[in-house]
């Protein structure tokens, strides 16, 4: 009778490893596949970003020197002007300053993919979003994309 109970117990045994390590395959297949996913999502924007800088720089290309003349200098005036002033800022040793314009810079960051996901949740498309933050359609979907994921994984 013992002999009995030792047999069924070693076939529960094995048969209990087979389902862990089959449901240790799924999860590494599913995986996976979310690693490939995120991969095909940056290859997109990736060449969302290509097409757009290329006409850029056809629309460059094809405006007359004078106007590229007249904005080489206004981008020069705007790059010395704010170079003088973080010329002044480490000058004056006023570290605080530097700290509160990087905490603004974070700030717009932020404020850009807070307006995405409210807009997103009042039932906007991703088209309609992409063209009201003058954002590429592609990076709206990455982000909504990738805060879902992170949602998902917590």
């Amino acid at each position: 009778m013992v002999s009995l109970l030792l047999i069924i117990s070693f076939l529960l045994h094995i048969t209990l490893i087979m389902a862990v390590y089959h449901l240790y395959q799924q999860l590494q297949l599913s995986k996976r596949s979310k690693d490939q996913e995120l991969e095909i999502l940056f290859a997109d924007f990736l060449k969302e970003i290509r097409i757009e800088n290329e006409r850029l720089q056809s629309q460059l290309i094809n405006e007359s020197p004078s106007k590229n003349e007249g904005k080489k200098e206004e981008m020069t005036l705007t790059k010395n002007r704010s170079i003088t002033n973080k010329a002044e800022h480490y000058k004056e040793n006023n570290f605080f300053n530097l700290l509160q314009e990087e905490k603004n810079d974070q700030l717009l960051e932020t404020s850009i993919e807070s307006k995405i996901f409210s807009m997103y949740n009042q039932g906007q498309s991703i088209d309609d979003i992409a063209k009201t933050l003058n954002r590429g359609k592609t990076e709206v979907a990455l982000i909504l994309k990738l805060h879902s994921n992170k949602a998902e994984n917590t």
